[in-house]
């Protein structure tokens, strides 16, 4: 599978810290619901941006 240059165009990476304990549970539980983890942050980051900025894209 190859990515079109067009597709990550506006993409970039976005690191943060969290302690061990957490990320091990956070990706299990992705896994238990048959869910990629990183789909699930930026599930998480644009619900809370809608709530919190009505106005968003």
């Amino acid at each position: 599978m190859s990515i079109k240059k067009s597709e990550t165009k506006n993409k970039i990476s976005f690191n943060i810290r969290v302690e061990k304990k957490l990320k091990d549970a956070f990706v299990a539980a992705c896994k238990e619901n048959d869910d990629d983890a990183s789909k699930v942050i930026r599930r998480m980051m644009r619900n809370y941006v809608q709530k919190n900025n009505p106005s968003w894209g």
